[in-house]
């Protein structure tokens, strides 16, 4: 047998792996790769290869068989024995694989076959076996929200949470945040109204934004075609076009300068007017419910001058309260004289006779009218001139008869409210002395304001018996009284006293 090179290798020892995973290990490989290369230059009986192997005797029937995927060709005892890969090639491709196909045929594979695509990923083998991988392209659904997400140092996507865009309440408003349906949108909140305000001052940064406010005054902005009433401008204003022809209220409807006007013209009008001033203004019954005033002039005590009042006032539909005196007053009513007709009566006199109204110096006082049981105006007749008021009525009735049949002697005050105002001074009486027995009684009648002496000398009037009448004007006290006396008690016959009238002060 002919010795192996020196450099050849040696049979791989009887522990080593013919295998290493699907592909001969690298012992076996390189002896079997340099006995394919080499096995016809040698000559060598089993002998020999034992001898080799350290005088290890090999049978002479002994062979080589491949198990797996190792296939041998040939035997020991003809010399040559071959050990191949089932399926080998002389040249396998650089993208291909050794391994089995679907079928279990062993050999070399390209290794795209060995790799399938997904609905994401698609694969492509170039003519030069070279695979590429590439993600599948997924058509636009147009659907979808808005999402944060986080990638790691190599780009890939380690998170994701929603985005969603949202505005601060009364600032900003936000339409589809989300973006689930279309590109969201951003406006200002819608503000209110809410009125008030203050005149402010601002300041502005380069880009236009609000940086400081403060306090404004007229001071702060420009004066244009309106000017500003400063203090020195208004008392400096000349009143071109004064006049002082019309003597008349100010109304709301005036200017400063008609104002003024007016004003200048009831000074000069008043100056020589008394604060008790009246004229006119009398009094006229126009039925049970209806009392009027005619034209006429009275200084108001809280103007301070006299108002004029050019036609006839009337008060109608009038419900009163019935037996009671009701005092009539003019006044002002915005700039309109009025009168008005209520029980209270007047005050003391401010100036003169003159009265206002008990607590109330805006009304002056015009005169007193009295009702009837039924509460309607008893009829009168009023001379503004003299202050005398007649009783157009009967006046031998209650309450204008104020004294009936009176017998007893002695003195007597007599109540003249029910006929005659506070305000009045006399009465107008009739007076009656029809007592025949005693013969010699005489009726004496005085006012009560002093204490006569019992003698005919101290009365003002003294009336002998079976007088009728006797028509006097006849002062009354300050409580509205009279006073009569009769010497003795009459036995026959009586006194009477019937109120016609009365004069009144205003």
């Amino acid at each position: 047998m002919t010795q192996m090179p020196v450099n050849s290798p040696s049979l791989p020892g009887i522990r080593q792996p013919l295998l290493e995973g699907t592909s001969a290990s690298r012992p076996y490989y390189l002896f079997l790769q340099w006995v394919a290369t080499n096995l016809s230059s040698l000559s060598a009986t089993v002998d020999d290869l034992s001898a080799q192997q350290g005088g290890i005797s090999i049978s002479p029937d002994a062979n080589v068989t491949g198990q797996n995927s190792i296939k041998t060709r040939g035997a020991l005892s003809e010399g040559i024995v071959q050990v191949l890969l089932q399926g080998d090639v002389s040249v396998a491709g650089n993208t291909q694989y050794y391994g089995s196909d679907q079928t279990g045929n062993k050999g070399w594979y390209a290794v795209s076959s060995a790799m399938a695509g997904s609905s994401n990923i698609s694969l492509s083998t170039a003519a030069d076996g070279v695979t590429t991988f590439d993600l599948t392209d997924v058509a636009d659904s147009g659907a979808g929200s808005l999402r944060a997400i986080t990638r790691d140092s190599k780009g890939r996507i380690t998170g994701t949470r929603s985005a969603t865009i949202t505005g601060t309440a009364g600032r900003v408003t936000v339409a589809n945040g989300d973006a689930s349906a279309g590109l969201p949108t951003l406006d200002l909140a819608t503000v209110a109204d809410a009125g008030g305000g203050a005149l402010l001052r601002f300041v502005r940064d380069v880009w236009g934004r609000i940086s400081g406010t403060s306090a404004a005054t007229t001071t702060d902005l420009t004066e244009g075609s309106n000017l500003y009433f400063t203090t020195a401008r208004v008392l400096a204003t000349v009143l071109a076009g004064l006049s002082t022809a019309t003597r008349a209220v100010i109304t709301a409807a005036d200017t400063v300068l008609s104002a003024l006007g007016k004003l200048q013209a009831q000074i000069t009008g008043n100056a020589a007017i008394p604060a008790g001033y009246i004229d006119g203004l009398k009094m006229v019954w126009n039925s049970a419910t209806s009392i009027s005033v005619t034209s006429g002039a009275a200084y108001i005590q809280s103007l301070g001058y006299a108002i004029n009042s050019p036609s006839t006032l009337t008060l109608s539909g009038l419900s009163l309260a019935p037996s009671t005196w009701y005092h009539l007053y003019g006044y002002v009513n915005a700039g309109t004289p009025s009168i008005e007709l209520v029980t209270t009566a007047p005050a003391a006199p401010y100036s003169g006779t003159a009265r206002s109204k008990t607590s109330d110096t805006s009304r002056r006082y015009i005169g007193s009218v009295l009702t009837d049981a039924s509460g309607n105006l008893y009829n009168f007749l009023h001379n503004a001139t003299s202050g005398f008021v007649s009783h157009l009525v009967t006046t031998d009735a209650t309450p204008f008869r104020i004294v009936s049949n009176a017998q007893a002697s002695g003195s007597h005050n007599v109540s003249t409210a029910g006929v005659s105002p506070l305000t009045a001074r006399q009465i107008y009486v009739r007076l009656v002395n029809l007592i025949s027995s005693p013969v010699g009684d005489i009726l004496f009648v005085s006012n009560p304001d002093y204490t006569p002496t019992v003698s005919a000398s101290a009365y003002i009037i003294s009336i002998g018996n079976n007088i009728n009448e006797h028509y006097v004007f006849h002062p009354v006290s300050t409580s509205q009284f009279i006073n009569y006396f009769l010497p003795g008690t009459a036995t026959t016959g009586g006194v009477y006293m019937d109120v016609f009238g009365y004069s009144y002060e205003r």
